[in-house]
């Protein structure tokens, strides 16, 4: 697998990204200037008995100073679940957010002796092996974004 497959390429809202490998290593001067989830629909929803649910893909990534985006974990999903028993029911993009903020809390026993709303020890652990040096203190005073692909908003929208 090359390095290019799990690269960003650079940051437009109109296009989704792909995630792509970052380069082996960075110049010394590019740091992260923000980190963030983008969610893209796992399974389309399906009504059911008066329920439905959407499954969402998260991957996390860093924006960084060159203009490049880096994924740095990508094995996070949510599923939200909802009454649509009158049939015109649908889940609001602040409903989600809230799913989507729970499914982005540590793992379990992670840095369990200090209460972390992300995983900052395992991004910084993440990018310094990716080659952009940030500890997790600076990684935790930087924007946090949470994007919907277009997909996923034009579901929520609908």
């Amino acid at each position: 697998m090359s390095n290019d497959e799990l690269r960003y390429t650079t940051i437009d809202e109109a296009q989704p990204r792909a995630p792509r490998w970052p380069a082996t290593s960075f110049e010394p001067a590019v740091k992260a200037i923000a980190v963030g989830a983008w969610c893209t629909i796992r399974l389309s929803p399906r009504p059911r008995l008066g329920h439905c649910n959407l499954s969402v893909k998260i991957d996390e990534f860093a924006d960084l100073s060159d203009g490049s985006r880096v994924s740095m974990r990508w094995d996070r999903g949510v599923t939200a679940s909802w009454d649509n028993s009158d049939g015109d029911s649908s889940l609001s993009e602040a409903e989600l957010l809230m799913h989507v903020e729970g499914g982005l809390l540590p793992d379990e026993g992670e840095h369990a002796e200090v209460r972390h709303s992300r995983s900052w020890h395992t991004y910084a652990r993440l990018l310094t092996e990716m080659g952009v040096a940030m500890s997790a203190e600076k990684l935790k005073v930087l924007p946090y974004i949470i994007e919907y692909s277009p997909e996923l908003q034009s579901e929520l929208n609908n």
